[in-house]
């Protein structure tokens, strides 16, 4: 049997008790440090995950926006019946807001339909000096309703040509 010296034993002591503190360490503080290694990349993900998701919401509320913004120009969902009076109407409003008199105006009865959008269509006649008509072009223009001018001609209505005809077709498209 090996006799040690008591400073041996201290000695051997210590080193075991270091041996023992370190194995102790490696045990629990490994084990914590790889838990925390793991939750971090758990929370590095879940942040790129909210980062996603809220550059789609903010995406998301643009377009929202925006479709309320439009949707006053979106017809979509109406009868046909209801397109063609509103659009009828909103000339005849535009025409006497313009104070043009109104001749004729006659829609035509089949709207032209194409896979992105159906068109109306209506031919108008009126009577009116330059400034009206010009008004009634600018409001035309300016609608809420996306009205435009297919094609037009003005012609004096007497040989004084204070009065001018406005013949033209008018469309709205709808998608």
């Amino acid at each position: 049997m090996v006799t040690w010296k008591k400073r041996e034993k201290l000695l051997l002591i210590v080193v075991i008790g270091l041996a023992v503190c370190w194995l102790g360490e490696r045990m629990l503080v490994g084990g914590l440090h790889r838990r925390l290694t793991t939750l971090q990349r758990e929370i590095a993900a879940a942040e790129v995950e909210l980062r996603t998701g809220l550059r789609v919401q903010q995406r998301k509320d643009l377009v929202l926006d925006e479709s309320r913004r439009y949707s006053p120009y979106l017809l979509s969902g109406v009868p046909e019946r209801e397109i063609l009076a509103r659009f009828l109407k909103e000339i005849e409003q535009l025409a006497h807001e313009s104070g043009v008199s109104i001749v004729s105006f006659k829609p035509d009865n089949q709207p032209s339909k194409s896979h992105d959008f159906t068109a109306y269509k209506a031919q108008l006649r009126a009577e009116a000096n330059v400034e009206q008509l010009l008004d009634l072009l600018a409001k035309i223009q300016n609608s809420r309703l996306l009205i435009k001018l297919d094609q037009f001609s003005l012609t004096p209505k007497n040989d004084q040509a204070s009065v001018l005809t406005l013949e033209t077709t008018l469309s709205m498209a709808v998608p």
